[in-house]
């Protein structure tokens, strides 16, 4: 059996979306904004998503291996002399992954950090229907 060789996957490999959830509550929507917005990282890991409508969004990272996870999804707070208008109460780690980031219009947000690791665990199984 021949071992498999795999190259290590990359920043640029990363898709970075930005999701617009339906399901909350949110200003009215543009004619032109589509509910699904994605991005790749240059070399430094940086992205930036344009043209995005006022709302709710979920940050959306797709990890191009099954064995990384995502480890947490933060926004720096500015000072509150500069606070950008968007959504508050996102300093938490799991704040961003749990209540998604609502964006005012004209809001320009900085300052995410999505942290991926290495060692995501995984489980297998089979569900199978009851017999009468």
């Amino acid at each position: 059996m021949l071992a498999a060789t795999t190259k290590p996957p990359t920043i640029g490999e990363i898709l970075v979306r930005a999701r617009h959830d339906e399901k909350a509550k949110s200003d009215v929507r543009f004619p032109f904004q589509t509910s699904l917005v994605e991005t790749t990282p240059n070399e430094k890991g940086e992205f930036s998503i344009r043209n995005l409508g006022p709302g709710p969004y979920r940050i959306e990272p797709k990890l191009p291996n099954e064995n990384w996870y995502i480890r947490s999804i933060t926004v720096q707070t500015p000072a509150p002399a500069t606070r950008p208008l968007a959504a508050t109460s996102l300093t938490s780690a799991n704040g961003v992954l749990r209540s998604g980031i609502a964006l005012k219009s004209g809001a320009d947000l900085k300052g995410i950090a999505v942290t991926i690791a290495e060692g995501a665990a995984m489980l297998r199984g089979k569900v199978v229907a009851e017999k009468d």
